[in-house]
């Protein structure tokens, strides 16, 4: 599984390379779409890879940072090639909401709002989180489909 992750994330980072080089001042939108992406997927190895419940929270954060900006990126897209324009106003209340998510996803090692209990166990030679979810674990959900919704109303419009 660790193997699958590391694959994963050497692909996305030479992606997040490319995109860099060739798209950098065209589209920075997909250079931060290639960019979360990248750090979701560092998360999720360095998780896989860890040895202490420490060092797999940490990483886990880390993969949560990406994760929540994704969908952010993927609006901004949808909307570019749909000719619809996003106020910066707006783009800077949506990042903002993706910051405050992610301060709640990653509360998990001071507080119990998101995860009520935590430990990590071994499952086909790759840490995992072994999780009981707190009572603010249903925002992030509401969060994606709350993204989904947007980009779905973005294609019909």
């Amino acid at each position: 599984m660790s193997l699958c992750y590391g694959i994963l994330f050497a692909v996305s980072l030479l992606l997040d390379v490319i995109c860099g080089v060739l798209y950098k001042k065209k589209n920075p939108i997909l250079l931060g779409l290639f960019t979360s992406l990248t750090i979701t997927n560092f998360g999720y190895f360095f998780l896989s890879l860890s040895s202490s419940i420490n060092s797999a929270m940490l990483f886990n954060s880390i993969a949560y940072l990406g994760s929540v900006f994704l969908p952010l990126f993927m609006l901004l897209i949808i909307a570019s090639l749909s000719d619809l324009k996003i106020s910066k106003k707006l783009i800077i209340c949506l990042a903002g909401l993706s910051l405050i998510v992610f301060i709640i996803a990653s509360s998990g090692w001071y507080s119990d709002v998101y995860y009520k209990t935590v430990e990590i166990a071994t499952v086909n030679n790759a840490t995992v989180l072994v999780k009981t979810y707190g009572p603010l674990h249903p925002i992030y959900k509401g969060y994606i489909i709350t993204y989904l919704l947007a980009m779905i109303g973005t294609i019909i419009y």
